[in-house]
């Protein structure tokens, strides 16, 4: 391990941590806050279009995914830190505008806005922590972003859920809760800035270590990776409440049932170290046939105790994945690539739930069946695929070079 990388970690404090890890809290606050009043705030704009209803809920989905890239680009010449609080008060103010709107597109213009804001914090913290920790610490604390970020998921739609009994305008003012993460961010935060010529560091911090300062065709692959992996999240967070009615459940089994793919990728990011450390190159397979299970279980059950095992099954799994993608964007870039890559890689997280629809909707069309227990089969037969392919290319590739998420000097 680098000497430098060992100093660095050294001079982190508990509260640098707090700060670094507070903000994942806010990555998904955007759809998390917006999600339980949508029907809420349209009962409040009569005569509001479905395209306009739709474009409420998912435009902030757009301008996060490009501004991830720029956060990204950005880094290559300012301090990190200034990006992420900057991008925190342009999330904050954003998010709380609409609560005064007097029209629904107004809160169209802000959303879009509030995309702006996210997408400058979604890439960065993750960069901040390869930047400062390798090994087992990086692998624990990439975990517990994910985590994290799905603790606050839950939170927030519950509360949000609760302030909705005094008015729509509460889910925008539970935006509040950045401007806490910004002065966090003020305060603790710790510096990061470009990263200059560190070819021997990243000779011994990483796997491979290209000259090229451009951003790796390996880190492509992970984006896309992490797009169909959210993808696959969306196939359940977003149909959840559709499944549910088909079943007849009540609204309260309803919320109950959108808890648990938030409760499984927590779980996954807070074992992500161990099992991959005791999976090794079998990890992604695993998670990946996690998943299909727990599709299978959504598309065959009907009992609602055990199909809430089946979806916390799909959140485990793709909870899984999310945490080794961002661990191995670390592992194959140098220092100086790792910016640029964390805003593609990502961004796919955002851009995965944006372009789910349409997939969802291509499926329909091409097999002429839009029913949901149609994709959650056609979903878990595509994941035992993968996953057979994924074993299949571990036995033709070198052990060194597919070596899922493991620093060897961890």
């Amino acid at each position: 391990m680098n000497n430098n990388v060992v100093n660095s970690a050294k001079n982190i404090s508990t509260m640098n941590l707090v700060a670094i890890l507070a903000v994942p809290l806010i990555w998904f606050f955007e759809a998390a806050a917006l999600g339980p009043a949508l029907a809420v705030i349209l009962e409040a704009f009569p005569g509001t279009s479905k395209l306009i209803s739709q474009l409420v809920m998912t435009a902030p989905f757009l301008t996060t995914t490009l501004f991830s890239l720029v956060a990204g680009r950005l880094a290559k010449t300012y301090n990190k830190r200034n990006i992420i609080i900057f991008g925190l008060l342009i999330y904050g103010v954003t998010g709380m505008a609409p609560a005064f709107a007097t029209s629904i597109n107004t809160i169209l213009i802000l959303r879009v806005l509030t995309g702006i804001g996210a997408g400058l914090c979604l890439p960065l913290p993750s960069a901040i922590i390869s930047e400062h920790f390798t090994g087992e610490k990086r692998e624990k604390l990439t975990g517990m972003t994910t985590s994290v970020a799905n603790i606050a998921n839950l939170s927030i739609s519950a509360i949000v859920g609760f302030l909705l009994a005094f008015g729509w305008q509460w889910s925008f003012y539970s935006f509040a809760v950045i401007f806490v993460v910004l002065i966090i961010a003020i305060f603790f935060l710790p510096s990061s800035p470009p990263i200059k010529e560190t070819e021997q560091v990243a000779k011994e911090n990483v796997e491979v270590s290209p000259k090229s300062k451009s951003v790796p065709p390996v880190v492509y692959a992970l984006g896309l990776f992490m797009l169909f992996g959210w993808v696959f999240t969306g196939f359940t967070t977003l149909n959840i409440a559709f499944r549910f009615v088909e079943l007849k459940y009540s609204t309260g089994m309803i919320g109950i049932g959108l808890v648990f793919p938030g409760l499984g990728a927590m779980f996954a990011g807070f074992v992500f170290s161990q099992l991959s450390r005791s999976l090794k190159s079998f990890y992604v397979p695993v998670a990946i046939f996690i998943t299909a299970a727990g599709y299978f279980g959504m598309s065959t059950i009907e009992s609602f105790i055990p199909l809430l095992g089946a979806i916390l099954l799909v959140g485990f799994g793709t909870g899984s994945i999310v945490s080794f993608i961002l661990n191995m964007t670390a592992l194959k870039t140098s220092l100086e690539q790792r910016d640029a890559s964390y805003g593609i890689v990502n961004s796919c997280m955002h851009l995965g739930l944006l372009v789910m629809p349409f997939i969802q909707l291509a499926v329909g069309m091409v097999f002429n069946n839009n029913s949901l227990i149609f994709l959650y089969h056609v979903s878990s037969i595509f994941l035992v695929i993968a996953g057979v392919i994924f074993i299949i290319a571990r036995k033709k590739v070198s052990s060194e070079s597919i070596e899922l998420g493991l620093d060897s000097q961890g």
